[in-house]
């Protein structure tokens, strides 16, 4: 552990004790209580979140209490167990950091619990108020970019055989690892996809997306995940106009690192913008992606 972090871990704080909160309990539902206070909170969302559960051992989020059980502070969690290479590892992402104002000097305590089981944590976007404290923790900034972009390349004289299918039976899925990721993210919101090309001659590419709505009216499709990352970008076009069928809707969100640009052609009607994600004690082979996060809901 960092020098900051032991500086941090000796400070004594008296008033509030730190509690780990698990669902259909007493102390979930002062939780469910608390978040419906904080005016500033899309509350509908963080409740939403709360209940993506991966791993029912493990809490949804950590509070800071009184004696009562009074919550002043909060740090929304979604543990899960991610495989990278032949290694399997614990995963925590870190959501919704939301503290009191009179306690916010004592925020940094709900992370300790995390830090000490030293397992890989990422968070998407945080607020930048926090972003000073995970880089003193020792926490890894990358870059990440989201695209929106209209898809208006219909390729009405395609030869390539594609076939789109919501996946409902996981047995034919041969990779175990892929096969565990979408049987997880099936339980959420998100809907898991199988791109089947020419007759099933060539390995199926599996898609994890969502249908959002911008400004509550845009249905726009947000590619979450994408097995074969090459694959999707030499036929993105037919993969896009397959969708467009399906979803009926021209606008899509990706989700790249810097040097995966070189993949994404220069396109008129599109908007890049530019996002961070802090990790900590990143595993070896892990490749970026949005699985097992917030954004999944």
């Amino acid at each position: 552990m960092s020098k900051f972090y032991n500086y941090l871990k000796n400070k004594k704080h008296t008033n509030l004790s730190l509690h780990a909160v698990f669902p259909e309990t007493k102390e979930f539902d002062k939780l469910k209580i608390y978040i419906n206070n904080q005016n500033y909170l899309d509350k509908n969302k963080v409740n939403s979140i709360i209940n993506l559960i991966f791993l029912k051992d493990f809490p949804i989020g950590y509070v800071l209490a009184d004696k009562h059980f009074t919550i002043f502070g909060f740090l929304g969690t979604i543990f899960s167990n991610r495989k990278f290479g032949n290694k399997t590892c614990l995963h925590c992402y870190l959501h919704s950091w939301v503290v009191n104002e009179n306690y916010r000097l004592q925020s940094y305590r709900l992370l300790f619990p995390i830090l000490e089981k030293n397992c890989f944590i990422s968070t998407f976007t945080p607020i930048p108020s926090l972003e000073g404290l995970y880089k003193k923790l020792e926490f890894k900034e990358v870059k990440f970019y989201s695209n929106f972009s209209i898809f208006l390349k219909f390729p009405f004289f395609s030869k390539l055989d594609l076939k789109i299918d919501i996946i409902k039976n996981f047995k034919n899925v041969l990779n175990s690892d892929l096969k565990v990721i979408l049987e997880d993210h099936s339980q959420t919101k998100s809907e898991c996809i199988s791109l089947d090309f020419n007759n099933q001659k060539d390995e199926p590419v599996f898609l994890i997306i969502k249908k959002r709505f911008l400004k509550k009216v845009i249905p726009v499709i947000d590619l979450l995940y994408v097995s074969d990352k090459d694959k999707f970008f030499n036929y993105r076009n037919s993969i896009f106009y397959e969708l467009f069928k399906k979803y009926k809707t021209i606008f899509f969100l990706e989700h790249f690192l810097e040097d995966e640009f070189t993949n994404l052609k220069s396109e008129l009607f599109s908007k890049m913008t530019e996002k961070k994600v802090y990790y900590k004690n990143l595993p070896l082979n892990f490749k970026f992606d949005l699985l097992y996060s917030e954004l999944l809901d």
